[in-house]
């Protein structure tokens, strides 16, 4: 949720770093690059205008959230990290 809680899923830790600023750590790294797709949930229209995924690492991913404005902006997302085991 907003503040990095787990809403669904496993295999993984979210935690928020400051605004609309999240690191996702996979409880068991890949062993190599993985591909990663974050998408926000509508919380209201057109709230997140873009959501950044800034890194996708073996061991995490780091993600963005950012409102019309352009300002950090939390928001709940779901995320999907795919890569070799």
């Amino acid at each position: 949720n907003t503040n990095g809680a787990i809403l669904a899923g496993s295999g993984f830790t979210a935690t928020r770093n400051g605004a609309g600023d999240f690191t996702i750590s996979y409880s068991t790294a890949f062993s190599g690059q993985p591909s990663a797709v974050a998408t926000a949930a509508v919380v209201s229209p057109a709230a997140i205008t873009a959501i950044i995924l800034s890194s996708a690492l073996t061991t995490s991913a780091r993600i963005g959230l950012v409102n019309a404005a352009g300002a950090a902006q939390d928001a709940v997302f779901e995320f999907i990290a795919i890569g070799p085991p």
